[in-house]
């Protein structure tokens, strides 16, 4: 909760600037960066305070502070009874001058002060405790120290010396170098992100095998001690490793907020975002380098750079263009030109300028992986081992595993609008479907990818990395206005659960909505649609239709690939069977014989044609989606 104040005096303290009124007694937030009190010069990780609304001005305070007296008086030990009177910051009398009680050198926060010396304002008040909220220990508040000691610190179990925050109660002390470690992290040791992750993590998971926890900086054992990790990876840091680590980088380096990725992306392909994570440097026994690919090597034929692109279609329906990138499989527009295109007037190869660029070795999945252009099998078509969907573009493979470009390019943490309070973090550890429950769908062929994220404070919270990645508007041809990702059917403004339970049909199919799981949703026109039924992000999101296929000896006219989601039933020639019409499949399509042939009767034909003519099955040119159907 935030509220701006009407003016700016607090008790003893006043301020040129309006100030912002911060509730977080109850808010776990990722985002919560640790500042110090203007007022006493202490860590505010959580609670209640006030902050200066302009940008240019670091003043913030506990709330707590501002009810510090303008005067008190202090007796005890040498310090005969006197009344020190508050003083502002910077003042030149008590720089560098340290307190009477604690001994703590000030810097530019608030003192006492009297003809006798100064005093930090929490040594002034003998009843007056700082407590704040820290992740590490949830039970109750932590209460700093006042003074610097010498002690072991509960948060990554060293000898640290230094100010401390303690629960009595517990008996738990963390230092504050500790304690203000931020959540995220980048080490040198390793290619991807970590996370900063806590000891209750391990100890409320027992059926978690993690094998050994040792740090893979120094290489000693970890134990049940907070600690930063890549799951994925299962790559594990001391904090200590990592302080060290960071009092010798930079300041861009250290700026953790870089390392996370803002979802779900306002457009519908991310890829040209997330492109940058497969540029990370790999390194073998000549050194570290980017080996790209050359557009001479992605396609048989030359190609041709394209600065602008054509435009034609009505504002507001771009959605609807058919130029796809036949690497990565998403729109070609203005916001990602420049791009390629075939020489060859009759090929319609598509590719945009980053994505004739690709490293031909990624490093960003769990093992460095190799750039393909085109699967040596049937149309190309291969499955991807991240999200299970078809795909027909470039991907990255090692020994039989085969990942798509968008996939193999998704950062390793994120936000997400669906769990706004803490960040999410990739990993592949298998799900337990009797008792794991994910948070944005429950279908078929999207739980079978082995890639989700996980939020590491709230363990129950999973969703899928191929629903994180989801636009947050995308378009469809049965509705005129974009349509918005809804992810909390119950909060949807105006409607309760038992109306979207009773009342909500797609649009698409006529179906029953379920309010439990994501959805599109149109306000101005009260439409719905499930995930599965927008072409932008169904299971065959990931392949470009429109491809020719010659079968020479069974049929005379080159057959083309149709999407069938949006397509009637029709009847396959060969097998004389339905094929499935308004379901997300595939077949082929002559336009001259209107004839349907089944994507698996198609392979029984082009096999069969191979044999006949004895030549390797070839595709032919690559046309637009339009003139497929």
């Amino acid at each position: 909760m935030s509220s701006t104040t009407g003016g700016h005096i607090l008790g003893s303290f006043s301020h040129e600037h309006p100030l912002i009124f911060h509730d977080e007694e109850n808010l776990d937030s990722d985002d919560v960066k640790p500042r110090c009190c203007t007022i006493c010069g202490m860590m505010i990780f959580m609670g209640s305070y006030y902050i200066c609304i302009e940008h240019c001005c670091e003043f913030i305070v506990h709330q707590q502070c501002t009810r510090l007296p303008p005067t008190v008086i202090v007796t005890g030990g040498d310090i005969y009874p006197d009344i020190f009177e508050l003083r502002g910051p910077n003042d030149p009398a008590t720089m560098n001058e340290k307190c009477l009680k604690c001994g703590q050198t000030f810097k530019n926060y608030y003192t006492y002060s009297s003809r006798l010396g100064h005093i930090h304002p929490l040594c002034g008040l003998k009843m007056f405790e700082m407590a704040t909220k820290h992740r590490s220990h949830h039970e109750h508040p932590l209460v700093p120290t006042r003074r610097e000691i010498c002690g072991v610190c509960d948060a990554c179990g060293e000898e640290e010396r230094g100010f401390f925050l303690s629960c009595q109660t517990c008996d738990y002390w963390i230092s504050q170098d500790c304690a203000i470690l931020p959540p995220v992290a980048k080490h040198a040791s390793h290619s991807h992100p970590l996370v900063r992750f806590y000891a209750d993590f391990y100890i409320s998971m027992p059926q978690r095998k993690f094998g050994t926890l040792d740090c893979g900086i120094c290489e000693c054992y970890i134990g049940l001690k907070s600690f930063y990790s890549c799951q994925g990876c299962g790559y594990f840091a001391h904090l200590k490793c990592i302080k060290s680590w960071m009092k010798n980088i930079n300041t861009v380096e250290a700026d953790w907020t870089r390392l996370i990725a803002e979802l779900p992306p306002d457009k519908e392909s991310a890829f040209s975002r997330f492109f940058p994570n497969l540029e990370q440097p790999y390194k073998d026994g000549t050194g570290t380098s980017i080996i790209r690919s050359r557009k001479e090597e992605i396609h048989e034929h030359p190609l041709i750079l394209n600065h602008e692109v054509a435009d034609n279609l009505e504002e507001g329906h771009r959605w609807e263009s058919k130029l796809l990138c036949n690497a990565c499989i998403n729109p070609i527009d203005s916001s990602t030109s420049p791009y390629y295109t075939c020489s060859v007037a009759q090929c319609h190869f598509l590719v945009h300028d980053y994505c004739a660029k690709l490293p031909s070795i990624s490093i960003n999945s769990y093992f460095p992986s190799f750039l393909f252009t085109k699967f040596e099998e049937f149309f190309s078509v291969f499955y991807c081992d991240h999200c299970s969907y078809e795909c027909n573009g470039f991907g990255y493979s090692l020994e039989g595993f085969h990942v798509d470009v968008e996939c193999a390019s998704v950062p390793r943490i994120i936000k997400h609008e669906s769990h706004k309070n803490h960040y999410l973090h990739l990993t592949t550890s298998a799900l337990d479907y009797d008792s794991d429950v994910l948070s944005c769908c429950i279908d078929d062929y999207n739980r079978f990818g082995n890639l989700y994220y996980r939020c590491t404070t709230c363990l129950s919270f999973k969703i899928h990395f191929r629903c994180a990645i989801m636009p947050r508007q995308v378009g469809h041809k049965f509705d005129k206005h974009l349509l918005r990702l809804i992810t909390d059917g119950g909060n949807l403004v105006g409607l309760s659960m038992e109306y979207l339970e009773n009342c909500g049909f797609c649009e698409f199919c006529e179906k029953p909505m379920d309010p439990s799981i994501w959805f599109y949703y149109c306000s101005e026109c009260d439409h719905y649609f499930h995930v599965k039924c927008i072409p932008s992000v169904g299971k065959l999101s990931k392949m470009k239709f429109g491809g020719t296929l010659d079968l020479v000896g069974c049929h005379d006219h080159p057959v083309t690939s149709v999407r069938m989601l949006t397509v009637g039933n029709q009847s396959c020639t060969y097998c004389e069977e339905i094929i499935q019409g308004f379901q997300d499949d595939w077949a082929f399509h002559c336009e001259s014989c209107n004839v349907w042939i089944h994507n698996a009767c198609a392979l029984k034909l082009a096999t069969l044609s191979r044999e006949k003519s004895g030549l390797e099955l070839k595709f032919g040119k690559w046309k637009p989606e339009s003139e497929s159907v």
